[in-house]
């Protein structure tokens, strides 16, 4: 039994009875996203989708628009303890996360996908982030002094971290439960064990990500050497989904869309220094707790495939 025989959230159903019409391939795998991405972000992404092809909108275009969406609501951000510049805040984060979903949809839809549109699309996320950190800092600045800048920059820090950490559960999810998981672990595994080749930003976050990932390179080494039969790469894809896709869900409280929501009600309540000290002391906890339940999780992946050792 392979995991597209397990049922997984339709998403038909989840977009609504006009999606139908749609080429629903081009969203990410639904089986571990978010109930505000499925529910409200990609059904008004996919609606975009066609005017933006119409309009000849390249996926770069569209990135670019999220990130002045993301300018934008850093601008009203500054002006946090406006209730109603918190909530313009809050809009212009979202419209950042619509525009975030639909490049990936664009590029997959048009063919458009490339290395470069990868890199531009995640400079554009960190950059919506950096926008709204720096302007909460200004703003706190003329209250709490310039030393307000170490707690932000740190916070920064720890978010780059978790966010990386979060990402490198998305990734080995959606390659150990997609089709011939061994041919894409066999192009795929130098790249992630090693980063010799990549540049020094992507060097740093590489390594970063080693330390979180769910499975070890020696068990991937492992797995790829064993035998690549069509039964055991299905068991392979089933074992993984079973033991894995619950931790990724809760991996989801790191997320983007989540660090949005808690952006917004810190600011509502006007207290958005606590939302960076959250960032470091909550979440680095939570991530320290779903790093222990990822290595029980390997354990019995590798248990249930017999893997000893």
């Amino acid at each position: 039994m392979s995991p597209s025989e397990i049922p997984a959230p339709s998403v038909n159903a989840t977009l609504g009875s006009g999606a139908e019409e749609q080429d629903v391939s081009v969203l990410r795998n639904q089986d571990i996203e978010e109930a505000s991405n499925r529910l409200l972000i990609h059904r008004i992404s996919m609606a975009l989708v066609p005017f933006f092809i119409k309009a000849r909108f390249t996926p770069n275009f569209v990135s670019c628009l999220g990130a002045l969406s993301g300018l934008t609501a850093a601008w009203f951000y500054f002006s946090f303890e406006n209730p109603v510049a918190c909530l313009l805040g809050l809009v212009f984060m979202i419209g950042w996360h619509i525009f975030d979903g639909a490049d990936g949809q664009l590029a997959r839809q048009t063919g458009q996908t490339s290395p470069l549109g990868f890199v531009i699309d995640g400079v554009c996320d960190y950059a919506t982030f950096i926008f709204v950190y720096v302007a909460i800092a200004l703003a706190l600045s003329d209250v709490y002094g310039n030393n307000v800048w170490i707690i932000v920059v740190s916070a920064g820090v720890f978010h780059a971290i978790q966010a990386a950490a979060f990402e490198m559960q998305r990734e080995f999810y959606i390659r150990w439960t997609g089709d011939e998981v061994y041919a894409h672990l066999s192009e795929k595994l130098d790249d992630v064990c090693s980063s010799a080749t990549a540049n020094f930003i992507a060097q740093i976050y590489k390594y970063v990500q080693e330390y979180f990932r769910p499975l070890s390179c020696e068990l991937e080494e492992h797995l790829r050497n064993s035998e690549m039969d069509k039964a055991r790469q299905s068991l392979t894809q089933v074992s993984y989904q079973t033991h894995f896709r619950k931790h990724v869900l809760a991996w989801s409280i790191l997320s983007a869309n989540n660090r949005t929501i808690a952006i917004f009600l810190f600011c509502l309540i006007g207290q958005p220094l606590w939302y960076f000290i959250y960032e470091m002391t909550f979440l680095t906890l939570v991530l320290l707790v779903l790093v222990k339940l990822n290595r029980k999780a390997q354990l019995k992946f590798a248990q249930e495939l017999g893997i000893k050792g």
